[in-house]
């Protein structure tokens, strides 16, 4: 998909994830294109403008830029998945305080973050990292001299015509008729990309931020259908979260960005039991909902 169109596509919910003192920019170069399921591409505009506005906060500016790239033998040989060639950067810049470089090579960790206890999982940026990865893409981070922080996401360009349509390999199963879905996770940008690729899929989702707030949003609209809950989350887990609701429990679809022996219990597995690894896209979402409900007994 055009990388840029999509970011036109997102533009009201980007505008809706900052605040109106935040100023939000776009630039873009020319119609451009990315080997990348939208769905996934989504999830790193989001993660991207969710983490600038962090680092904005209460005023400052937020911009985003489109624009072709080639990538050379030096690039290729710091990461041997890469091919040289054409490439699309996207670009989000932000005027906070910039990050010290002796982060730079940590950044990308999972579960490392500079923000205090119970404000972020330290997910976000990985997942981006592995996201660009898995599609023989990068991610690089740098500061200006004068602060604020500039995350450069390549992603190799679609040799076909622009005119010619896109082709999905796999089809995408379609919801049962009327399921409600109740969708926790914590990261604000992965839950409403999650939210989004679910109702693309014909659910309807009602979102809370962890296992706490999950429990008051059951009581309140419940029941469910069936459950998308993350594993690691503040206040309450979503492993916590199951096993505390009352007999019969409905079905369940744990996520996780940490894919261990400890997630293959007799919790995550079995009828009406699944797991999905982040970062998914939007055909293993919804592939992996569709398994979890088609396995009840």
């Amino acid at each position: 998909m055009r990388v840029d169109l999509l970011v036109h596509e997102l533009w009201p919910m980007l505008r809706r994830l900052i605040s109106e003192a935040i100023s939000l920019k776009l630039e873009t170069a020319e119609p451009l294109w990315a080997v990348l399921d939208p769905a996934q591409l989504e999830q790193v505009i989001v993660t991207l403008v969710a983490n600038a506005r962090d680092a904005v906060g209460e005023r400052g500016e937020i911009r985003l830029r489109c624009s072709p790239a080639e990538i050379g033998p030096n690039a290729v040989r710091a990461r041997p998945w890469l091919k040289p060639g054409a490439f699309v950067q996207l670009t989000v810049s932000d005027t906070g305080p910039g990050i010290d470089p002796s982060l730079y090579d940590r950044i990308f960790e999972p579960f490392f973050t500079t923000k205090p206890p119970g404000e972020g999982t330290g997910l976000g940026l990985s997942m981006v990292y592995s996201i660009l990865k898995q599609h023989d893409g990068f991610v690089e981070v740098r500061s200006g001299r004068e602060g604020g922080a500039h995350f450069d996401a390549y992603l190799p360009r679609v040799a076909e015509s622009v005119n010619e349509p896109l082709v999905l390999r796999t089809p995408i199963p379609s919801a049962p008729a009327n399921e409600r879905v109740l969708l926790v996770e914590d990261e604000p940008e992965l839950r409403e990309s999650a939210r989004r690729i679910l109702v693309s899929g014909g659910y309807r989702v009602v979102t809370a931020s962890d296992g706490v707030e999950a429990a008051e949003v059951l009581a309140r609209e419940g029941p469910f259908g069936v459950l998308v809950l993350d594993v690691v989350m503040p206040r309450k887990s979503g492993p916590a979260f199951f096993e505390s609701l009352p007999e019969p429990r409905p079905p369940v679809l744990f996520t996780s960005g940490y894919n261990d022996e400890s997630l293959d219990g007799p919790l995550f597995n079995g009828p009406g039991r699944g797991f999905v690894s982040k970062p998914y896209g939007r055909e293993g979402l919804l592939w992996a909902l569709r398994s979890v409900l088609d396995s009840r007994e």
